[in-house]
């Protein structure tokens, strides 16, 4: 195997694809020079070589590849919870469905928001506010599975996906959330703080319409006198 197969190989490996790679090699040909740049090489040095320049190069595009993840996480991520944005999230869910539909496999999602997050910015101020938010994304991290993916969805609401869980399962799930938040201790003199949520599972429709059957039972939970969770399951 020559460095050109292995580059193809290992631009097919998930765990390599954006893995940056320096081809060096006797060849010197533009012809082979262009090739390696349209196979993913991102630098080329010929032998023989300079091992200083060599490392020179290394540290160049591993800088790069830094700066690059960087960059790809903050367009991915809320800036405020490090939880996946609301792009991102909508982005997602479709993947999922997508998946669910091809490999006959369940995906449900849990949508909540914190209950009367308002009067907690009014009595406490909004960096409290804020806060609050980041610990409540860190406790529902401490719960959820690799493969489960968190976002927030915009303001004091949260949106969940849930693969290969039923709707049984993600209700569960949601109430294991809801009850750690409840119980949580926060910093605050007199402050508790629970949520209402809708969870429901995926039964054909796309992305939009399950967020929208979602957001209709958490106005159900909210409507039922909050801190608590509907499900259509």
């Amino acid at each position: 195997m020559n460095g050109f197969d292995v580059c193809k190989k290992l631009k097919l490996l998930p765990g390599f694809k954006d893995t940056p790679v320096i081809l060096l090699t006797v060849k010197t040909e533009i012809s082979d020079i262009v090739k390696g740049f349209q196979i993913g090489v991102v630098d080329y040095v010929t032998k023989p070589f300079n091992p200083i320049e060599l490392m020179a190069r290394v540290g160049t595009q591993l800088e790069l590849k830094s700066s690059r993840d960087l960059l790809r996480q903050m367009a991915l991520t809320d800036g405020l919870t490090k939880l996946y944005n609301h792009g991102y999230i909508h982005e997602r869910l479709a993947q999922e469905i997508s998946r669910s539909r091809r490999e006959k496999q369940p995906v449900s999602v849990i949508m909540f928001d914190l209950d009367h997050f308002k009067n907690i910015n009014d009595t406490y101020g909004h960096k409290i506010g804020d806060e609050i938010l980041v610990m409540i994304a860190s406790l529902i991290k401490e719960l959820l599975r690799k493969e489960d993916v968190a976002g927030r969805y915009g303001g004091e609401e949260f949106l969940i996906i849930l693969p290969n869980t039923d709707g049984q399962g993600a209700v569960i799930v949601a109430n294991k959330i809801k009850t750690k938040i409840q119980n949580h201790t926060f910093p605050q003199k007199g402050l508790s703080v629970t949520i209402s949520g809708g969870v429901c599972s995926f039964e054909g429709e796309d992305a939009n319409n399950l967020i929208m059957k979602a957001d209709q039972l958490l106005y159900q939970a909210k409507e039922k006198g909050r801190n608590r969770i509907e499900a259509d399951c």
